[in-house]
């Protein structure tokens, strides 16, 4: 992890989540004696489905599975259970990963599949449910975008995959200024970023002159593909951790003991 560094300041992480999805983490990082400074990197927006759409679509279909993508895709797609319960049709519930299923869990849809962790498409489609797919009807409840993996091997094991798309991702820009109060005011210490398309924009969006100090800032991402992302984009030191609050929290203490003499 190179050189501690004996510090004069408090431990500040910064926490890089939509506005209104970095309370909790915020919270438990100062619980654990952690400065969090919050900078959304993306908003979050519905996508406005047609209701009538929608209600059609459940009357139309029968599913064997929805799989929900990311907890953003419960906020928004959860109604789709209730939907396709009020014509007979009780789908399986899958989440992607142990933040998507505690938000299933918390408005009350049972999780009948969560994969070992990291969280991602690969650890789901190794799960024995998926192993033999042929004659599966699947939806995969999602934001707009997204990799195809997931429904591209679900397809080549033989199962019917459908998408339903119910929120966007907005980038926000940021202030270049911002970037150098963060350094010099907040001197923040380690950068979190939960998704590889929050990590292209936050680095896209970094100062000429300041670029080559924030990619030595140590980051923390969300499991192997977006470690890889990140060592490609030029960052120095990477660690890959899990989704949830937990995991992140740990990881930020760990790095904070070993980098920082926490």
């Amino acid at each position: 992890m190179g050189n501690t560094h004996k510090k004069s300041h408090r431990l500040t992480v910064l926490v890089t989540r939509p506005p209104g999805q970095a309370d909790e983490l915020c919270y438990m990082l100062e619980a654990a004696g952690v400065r969090a400074v919050h900078l959304p990197l993306m908003e979050i927006d519905a996508c406005g489905l047609d209701a009538g759409v929608l209600e059609r679509s459940a009357q139309d279909k029968s599913y064997d599975w929805l799989i929900f993508i990311s907890a953003n895709a419960v906020q928004y797609g959860a109604g789709m259970v209730a939907l396709l319960a009020g014509h007979g049709s009780n789908p399986a519930c899958a989440a992607i990963g142990k933040a998507t299923a505690h938000k299933l869990d918390s408005m009350g849809i049972a999780v009948d599949l969560l994969p070992e962790e990291p969280a991602g498409s690969e650890m789901l489609l190794a799960c024995a449910q998926f192993e033999n797919a042929a004659g599966l009807k699947c939806l995969i409840i999602r934001g707009e975008g997204g990799r195809e993996l997931l429904a591209d091997e679900l397809r080549n094991r033989g199962a019917t995959v459908d998408y339903l798309e119910v929120y966007r991702r907005v980038p926000i820009v940021i202030n270049p200024q911002r970037f150098i109060e963060l350094s010099r005011q907040d001197k923040v210490d380690i950068v979190t970023v939960t998704s590889g398309e929050n990590l292209g924009h936050l680095t896209r969006q970094l100062p000429a002159d300041m670029r080559e100090a924030w990619l030595k800032k140590p980051i923390i991402v969300m499991g192997e593909r977006m470690k890889q992302q990140a060592l490609a984009l030029g960052y120095d030191t990477v660690v890959s951790t899990g989704a949830n609050n937990q995991a992140i929290v740990d990881a930020v203490t760990a790095l904070g003991r070993n980098r920082f003499q926490f």
